[in-house]
């Protein structure tokens, strides 16, 4: 027997002794990839993955993706309390990551939720409210701004809001 054959035939039992490793392998590997998640669970995935500010920051604006579902009696109703029991919790942590969703939410009433019209039973002034609690140029800027609100009581809460932050007209 020459050293070419004999390495063919080493090669050979290599192969037929390590075959059913490789072809399971190759199975689960397969079965792995073709399995794409469906976009539901690739945002659940991102969800689950975000800090606790950044999930309320995002519950905020989908308050839907909670099992909410929008025009079903009763459950806008849900949503706004959800969203405002969000406001709280954001206002009470003081992350000032938050201060850029609650001006977007306090600018939201002119357009409404779906550009149409003002959303019925949101509580715009109650992010006016929170911005008061966040010690920041952003925050403070835009309550300076809203000072002039058509709304008495977004005029309110923003005069509030700077006179808790101790803001004097210049």
């Amino acid at each position: 027997m020459s050293d070419g054959e004999f390495w063919v035939i080493i090669i050979f039992l290599g192969i037929i002794y390590f075959s059913p490793y490789w072809l399971t392998f190759l199975i689960f590997s397969a079965a792995d990839s073709s399995v794409e998640e469906s976009p539901e669970q690739q945002e659940k995935k991102e969800y689950e993955a975000m800090d606790e500010i950044d999930k309320l920051i995002f519950e905020m604006d989908t308050p839907y993706w909670h099992g909410i579902r929008p025009l079903v009696p009763g459950e806008m109703e849900d949503a706004t309390k959800r969203i405002n029991e969000v406001i709280n919790e954001l206002e009470k942590r003081g992350d000032v990551r938050a201060v850029r969703p609650l001006i977007n939410h306090a600018e939201k009433r002119f357009l409404g939720e779906d550009g149409m019209g003002v959303w019925p039973y949101a509580d715009y002034s109650l992010a006016v409210k929170a911005l008061s609690r966040f010690d920041d140029q952003e925050s403070l800027d835009y309550l300076i701004k809203i000072l002039s609100d058509k709304d008495r009581e977004i005029r309110r809460e923003a005069a509030k809001a700077l006179d808790k932050r101790g803001w004097e007209p210049e």
